[in-house]
């Protein structure tokens, strides 16, 4: 992550300008809250590493789920349908599980 994300992420609606991800070239232009320090961005990118790292297992499963509209399909027809389905989903969780 970069303190772009950073800034975008934590202090939404401030309006400020950087060149090349230099904390020293951030100029800040909410006057209604204060610049955020270097060390608070730090922590913030850290934070959202750490989400992004904790939501992997998510894009593992994504591209291997069965197309959205089959799912709505099986759903809709039930029965067999919707079992093969069911256990062709569980199959992806469980391949790729959601840490504990």
């Amino acid at each position: 992550m970069n303190i772009s994300n950073a800034l975008f992420s934590k202090y939404k609606g401030c309006e400020w300008s950087m060149n090349n991800e230099d904390y020293s070239t951030l100029e800040w232009f909410s006057d209604n809250i204060p610049k955020p320090t270097e060390e608070e961005l730090i922590e913030e990118c850290e934070r959202l590493q750490e989400e992004y790292a904790a939501k992997e297992y998510q894009r593992q499963r994504a591209p291997e789920y069965p197309d959205i509209k089959d799912q709505l399909d099986a759903i809709w027809k039930g029965g067999d349908a919707y079992e093969e389905m069911l256990a062709r989903v569980m199959e992806v969780k469980a391949k790729y599980p959601k840490p504990e």
